[in-house]
């Protein structure tokens, strides 16, 4: 069974159509990327399998049910998505931030258990943030809240984990220190990974599988391999790239080529 099925998603805000006939396919258990320029319909496609918009054309499946059928509480239980705002509006100590993924196993009163308890120290031990537990939300680094985020998404236990550019505001050294975060959590919990990627050479050394997206359109899907062409992302982003094996394993490395380069016959 697939994580998750699109077949002919169609979406438009009034008048203007975002996404057109988008189908693709998520292994379970793989980690997908998202790529595509500004304003491409990548971050309407990832709210889309939030539940947060809703489509009318097209279907998705997750998890082999259609996301039409299922409520909001339910959805939450096998999806967690994290957004690219990781603003810290209210003064919530990290351990309380994490508690909140456990609302959608949680009843009316939303009394938490002894082993909602333990999911969280479980997810603070994961991401490496049990000693920030008593911190409020607004004294930790940007590395150090998308980890908070994190963890609350593990808390859910979800199936699927949605994440809408999580390594875009950090530096290097917290880029790589996330996204190998993630890989461990595909690997040890099972969690199939969904992400928005603007850095393709990132996409490219993490991702299972991707889909490459402009103008609300799937450009082409596969391995990064297959994706990563030059011709392809020329066209799509309207500058030249050089593409070779990366020494560090089987997918590709690329470099952007600036216009005074291109003389010297670029592709």
């Amino acid at each position: 069974m697939k994580a998750v099925t699109v077949d002919s998603l169609d979406y438009s805000y009034d008048k203007l159509n975002v996404l057109s006939k988008v189908s693709f396919n998520v292994e379970t258990e793989s980690f997908f990327s998202i790529i595509g320029p500004n304003g491409s319909g990548k971050s309407t496609l990832m709210k889309i399998l939030a539940g947060i918009l809703k489509y009318k054309k097209g279907e998705i499946f997750i998890s082999g049910k259609s996301l039409e059928n299922y409520s909001k509480k339910e959805l939450a239980r096998h999806t967690a998505y994290v957004s690219q705002n990781v603003a810290a509006e209210f003064p919530f100590t990290v351990e309380e931030i994490v508690l909140l993924g456990r609302a959608p196993h949680q009843g009316l009163l939303g009394m938490h258990s002894e082993y909602d308890q333990k999911t969280v120290e479980h997810a603070m031990e994961i991401t490496d943030i049990v000693h920030l537990a008593a911190r409020r939300i607004d004294q930790v680094s940007g590395g150090e809240r998308q980890r908070v985020l994190i963890a609350r998404a593990i808390c859910q236990e979800p199936e699927i984990m949605l994440l809408d550019e999580p390594a875009s505001a950090l530096d290097l050294a917290h880029q790589i220190q996330l996204m190998d975060l993630l890989e461990k959590l595909k690997h040890k919990t099972g969690i199939t990974i969904i992400m928005i990627s603007h850095d393709i050479n990132l996409a490219a050394m993490y991702a299972d599988s991707m889909i490459l997206i402009n103008n609300g359109m799937v450009v082409k899907s596969g391995a990064p391999c297959d994706v990563l062409e030059s011709k392809i992302l020329k066209k799509t982003f309207g500058c030249s790239f050089l593409i070779d094996s990366n020494p560090l394993g089987n997918f590709p490395r690329i470099f952007p080529v600036p216009a005074r380069y291109n003389c010297h016959g670029q592709s």
